[in-house]
């Protein structure tokens, strides 16, 4: 397991990340390039100018000393955010199978005849 650390250049705040492979085993995200990742890490580094676009999954829980897990580290020449296409396109998925499975729960008790609040 490795440690990146960071800092944004616009609040100069510090950030750690881990960087450790995932292998086989859950959360299914078949890294294992982690070493590769930081010897990248770790040349953009050598730059004090150069700003790098780190992807990574989880959260910074410092209470349980958890690190967000980095699964990409690239050079880029400015400073704004990519657009979060792959969260987009999942969360409109989870989002409209929400509402049909409202829907279809919904017409399936909608004909279902009450008496006295009871459903027979």
């Amino acid at each position: 397991m490795y440690f990146i650390n960071t800092e944004d250049p616009d609040t100069k705040k510090v950030v750690v990340y881990r960087n450790e492979d995932t292998g086989w085993s859950f959360p299914w995200y078949f890294k294992f390039d982690s070493a590769d990742i930081q010897a990248k890490a770790q040349g953009y580094s050598r730059d004090s100018q150069q700003l790098a676009l780190i992807r990574y999954y989880g959260w910074r829980i410092t209470i349980l000393s958890m690190f967000p897990n980095v699964t990409e580290v690239e050079a880029v020449t400015s400073r704004d955010q990519p657009f979060p296409v792959f969260n987009t396109i999942f969360f409109v998925v989870v989002g409209l199978l929400v509402v049909i499975v409202v829907v279809g729960v919904r017409r399936r008790f909608k004909g279902r005849a009450r008496v006295d609040g009871v459903v027979r």
